[in-house]
């Protein structure tokens, strides 16, 4: 997948399904992805992922939308009017009854992760589903966010702690490119003492969007800074990190791993932004707030403590740091 995380919506096998659901104007779309997943055996995680968000738009059609309900689903809700039937809601609880079974895959993808949140928004989804419908309230449309290459925005926690992210531009194919600031705080720095924290040249980078970011609970805009020197122009780019494998993408050229530590010795590949997958804004919170970092593989999302670095490793390279001008 190109995208990921907890959400019903998360994920690219879902995102795709919108898209098809945006264009339809047939009022029981939806109907023929549950009924296929409510009545097979065993199903692939794909599949799985489609039911979510097929039950989750017929949640959405009695009045009871998930908070991450897509654009897309709300345009087909108002063209259509929905599916409000009471059979209707129990069809989709057929589906995630399939979905949670033991033989589905994409519950033993989650399973295999230790999510218990995932097994919480299923029941968050039964609990919507069983509920009496009520009628829609789409969204009001939300304002405008705009930004600047070098804005910082606090986060909060859900331990109550805050972090810092900043906003150092974009890649070649249009994603933001986030840097993340090191630290959790119980009290905020303030005054000089973020402009030290911001104006060093530590980074680990993410792509995502930094306008959703902003978007999160407790997010607090904090004005524009400087990006240090080392930040500024192409990052290199690193294709999938788990087990420290993978190609380097860097001013125009694809390379491996190895020979990118020989070519630029200086520059520690550890801190390389991950494009084979974009975090959703809340997933991206969630990775910063269990430290991850950027060579961490999918099982390892969720420990306390990050995994050593892998190699290879160039030996002349600082931790968490780019020298990206010499």
């Amino acid at each position: 997948m190109g995208t990921w995380g907890l959400g019903s919506f998360e994920n690219d096998a879902a995102l795709d399904w919108v898209i098809a659901l945006k264009r339809s104007r047939d009022r029981e779309f939806p109907l023929g992805v549950l009924r296929r997943v409510a009545a097979v055996g065993p199903m692939d995680g794909r599949d799985g992922e489609v039911g979510v968000a097929a039950a989750e738009t017929v949640a959405a059609s009695r009045g009871w939308p998930t908070e991450s309900l897509p654009d897309g689903v709300w345009d087909w809700l108002e063209r259509t009017g929905g599916l409000a039937e009471a059979s209707m809601a129990e069809l989709a609880l057929r589906a995630i009854d399939a979905i949670e079974d033991e033989s589905s895959e994409l519950r033993a993808l989650w399973d295999e992760v230790g999510s218990a949140e995932w097994r919480e928004r299923m029941a968050d989804l039964r609990e919507r589903l069983g509920a009496s419908a009520r009628e829609i309230s789409p969204p009001l449309p939300p304002p405008e966010i705009r930004v600047r290459e070098g804005d910082v925005v606090q986060l909060l926690t859900s331990a109550g702690q805050t972090a810092f992210i900043q906003f150092i531009g974009k890649e070649d194919r249009g994603l933001d490119l986030i840097r993340v600031l090191p630290g959790l705080f119980s009290v905020p720095p303030w005054g000089d003492a973020l402009a030290a924290l911001i104006g060093g040249d530590t980074a680990f980078l993410s792509l995502g969007s930094f306008r959703g970011m902003l978007g999160l609970a407790g997010s607090r805009h904090k004005e524009n800074y400087p990006i240090p020197p080392p930040l500024r122009g192409p990052q290199p780019l690193k294709l999938h990190l788990k087990g420290g494998g993978g190609s380097v993408t860097y001013q125009g050229r694809k390379m491996s791993a190895e020979e990118f530590a020989t070519l630029h010795p200086d520059i520690d590949q550890t801190m390389l932004a991950d494009w084979a997958r974009v975090p959703f804004p809340d997933t991206l919170l969630g990775m910063i707030e269990q430290e991850w970092r950027p060579w961490m593989g999918d099982n390892d999302f969720g420990n306390s403590h990050p995994p050593p670095r892998p190699v290879p490793y160039p030996p002349t390279a600082q931790q968490g740091k780019f020298l990206l001008d010499s």
